[in-house]
């Protein structure tokens, strides 16, 4: 177990001795709850991982004890060793008689071919694609890939366990990465599977009603999504301006809309101490030199930049105030506001706040501080940089 790893567990149980999940709801919930339609669900338990081994651990362990049902909803699900151990779980659960359900993106995706999922799907788990490639015309593919993605990751077990965050079934996220993962059990479960619904009965199937799991902690937590249309921009400019004290983000991509960017700026200029924590280096290097553009206007705002670590980072965090902290699939870029499909779960609980703020404020302590006048550029990198915020949109 890796030093960072200790600490982080050490803070979580810490935050749990000290700070127990009391269900605080904040202004916030109401206002989340008319633009989704997802009320809080109080009552749940969570642990929370930024070890991919950890979590496919706990994950094979519930899909292994699932009794009922095992859905899921997932972006990347890769033919190597993570998603081999992941499909063979599966598939034992399907010949037992258990329903499992799995949507995947699978977009002109080969680290997955569709033999991967015949192999699943021969042993009775039903496998549906989010579009149907066969259906499109040739000539539209190269739109298609550039469009919407269905970019959510929700495992739902017996209704009753979920399980979200940045984390994709392969062995990059398993081994190799840094991300944050979150396993929920209680009432919250039954609101990502309401989540799951929706893109199941709009690609033709059916599931049955199924109890929720009763109560069994403190923790209160709602559902948030994107599905393309603004939802997204309004809930987190809703969020930043509600923080009067500190906002922290994590992020491995930076593309924000401009609406986002004036947000952030004016919520520095009231005094809120802004920060953006993200990795050293991104697994598509174009996105270290677009997301350096904007560390000039943050940096004259007063926004504390961080630069994390020699493992690259994948988590998509936010926290603020003590009050209200997020895990969830949403990038801070054009992409999960305006044009994929995207989840997250929003923590309206103190210690839940409390505990995000101490590891975001653990790799902050441990990363490189971005300094005024970083992310200049002139010649032929300006060009290249105004090259890419062409198509900023789409990334």
């Amino acid at each position: 177990m890796t030093q960072g790893l200790r600490r982080v567990k050490c803070l979580l149980f810490l935050q749990l001795a000290f700070f127990p999940l009391h269900a605080q709801y904040t202004p916030l919930a109401d206002s989340l709850q008319r633009l989704t339609g997802f009320a809080p669900a109080a009552g749940n338990t969570i642990r929370v991982t930024k070890s991919g081994q950890e979590f496919m651990n706990m994950l094979l362990e519930d899909v292994r004890a699932a009794r009922e049902s095992v859905e899921i909803e997932y972006y990347w699900f890769d033919n190597d060793e993570a998603g081999q151990m992941l499909r063979a779980a599966l598939m034992d659960k399907a010949r037992e008689g258990i329903q499992v359900r799995v949507i995947m993106d699978n977009l002109i995706d080969p680290t997955a071919p569709e033999a991967f999922y015949d192999k699943l799907r021969s042993t009775g788990a039903d496998v549906r694609y989010y579009r149907d490639l066969s259906k499109l015309p040739f000539y539209t593919i190269p739109a298609t890939v550039m469009g919407q993605r269905d970019h959510k990751k929700i495992v739902v077990i017996d209704n009753t366990i979920g399980y979200t965050g940045g984390m994709n079934f392969c062995d990059n996220a398993a081994f190799n990465w840094e991300d944050t993962q979150l396993r929920i059990v209680g009432p919250a479960a039954a609101e990502l599977r309401k989540l799951f619904l929706r893109t199941w009965t709009r690609l033709g199937g059916t599931a049955p009603d199924m109890a929720p799991a009763p109560a069994d902690g403190s923790v209160v937590a709602q559902v948030i999504y994107g599905d393309g249309s603004p939802i997204l921009e309004q809930i987190y400019l809703q969020t930043i301006r509600q923080a009067k004290r500190y906002f922290y983000i994590q992020t491995p991509y930076m593309v924000p809309p401009q609406s986002i960017i004036d947000e952030l700026i004016a919520a520095a200029g009231r005094g809120v101490d802004v920060r953006i924590l993200l990795p050293t280096k991104c697994d598509w290097p174009f996105m270290n030199e677009i997301t350096r553009d904007y560390y000039i206007p943050f940096k004259q705002a007063g926004i504390r930049i961080y630069e994390y670590g020699t493992i690259y980072d994948h988590s998509k965090v936010f926290v603020l105030d003590d009050e209200v902290s997020s895990c969830g699939t949403v990038n801070l870029d054009n992409r999960s506001f305006f044009i994929n499909c995207e989840n997250a779960l929003v923590f309206h609980d103190k210690g839940t706040a409390v505990y995000f703020r101490d590891v975001l404020e653990g790799q902050m302590a441990a990363a490189r501080e971005v300094q005024p006048g970083e992310g200049k550029a002139k010649g032929l990198r300006r060009l290249y940089r105004s090259f890419l915020k062409a198509f900023s949109y789409l990334l």
